[in-house]
């Protein structure tokens, strides 16, 4: 999806002026700014009364995501924030005869357009994403060797679900595209496990495993319905991370 390609592109931006910014490293560090990517795993999320909307559903719940983070550092304490890309889902698949959103383009197209239409061809795309702006703790302990994370705020949820219907009433064919746009916000708690491997002063390499629960509400979650359903999904994030001390 375009949107989301234009917002990773803006995200890497934003980490780069984060990690440009961060000059004059000494080994009294009162500021850390860090910034990396993770292997996103969800669980699936799609809730079954939509399930039977479309056909040959197959979501992808996997992701490679990046993100940056910054704290003010008061000995092994640290608060801050982080700003980063959670992508949810995405499913692309055809369209078959007997899927919701079939049946409901047929039954336009006849009472529009007359006659008995059948399907010739019919796909749908759908992709769901978030960016949640987190409220953070960090405590380092071993010496600094390890390190956990707790964070919890809002996250703004943007996607869109496309459908491209075609069907023929055996003299005229016809098509019907079909767009939503999703623009939601949510809530987003996580908690974050890690260690620190120095590469030099100031400068240490992060390995970390990241548990993050999402709880959002889609309004008009499909192009059939206009109710909407509560969307909980979890996510185990592992992934490496950057970061200067200053």
């Amino acid at each position: 999806m375009d949107l989301l390609a234009k917002l990773r592109r803006g995200i890497n931006r934003i980490s780069l002026a984060l990690c440009l910014a961060a000059t004059g490293v000494n080994a009294d560090a009162n500021y850390l700014v860090a910034v990396g990517g993770s292997y996103s795993m969800a669980t699936a999320a799609m809730p079954a009364g939509l399930e039977k909307v479309y056909s040959n559903l197959a979501p992808e719940y996997n992701f490679t995501d990046y993100g940056g983070k910054v704290f003010f550092v008061n000995g092994g304490h640290g608060f801050g924030g982080s700003l980063g890309l959670v992508s949810a889902m995405n499913a692309r698949a055809l369209s078959k005869p007997g899927s919701a959103i079939v049946d409901d383009a047929l039954t336009r197209m006849n009472t529009t357009f007359g006659g008995s239409h059948q399907l010739s061809s019919g796909k749908y795309s759908l992709g769901l994403a978030w960016v949640p702006l987190l409220a953070r703790y960090r405590f380092n302990f071993v010496d600094n060797l390890l390190f956990i994370e707790a964070g919890a705020g809002p996250a703004y949820g943007f996607g869109a679900l496309e459908s491209l219907v075609t069907a023929t009433n055996g003299a005229d064919a016809r098509s019907e595209n079909r767009y939503h746009k999703f623009n939601e916000w949510g809530f987003m708690t996580n908690l974050t496990l890690g260690a620190n491997i120095n590469l030099a002063a100031g400068l240490d390499l992060q390995v970390f495993a990241e548990g993050a629960w999402l709880y959002a509400e889609i309004r008009s979650p499909n192009l059939l319905v206009s109710d909407s359903v509560v969307w909980q999904q979890y996510f185990f994030r592992p992934g490496l991370a950057v970061a200067l001390s200053f």
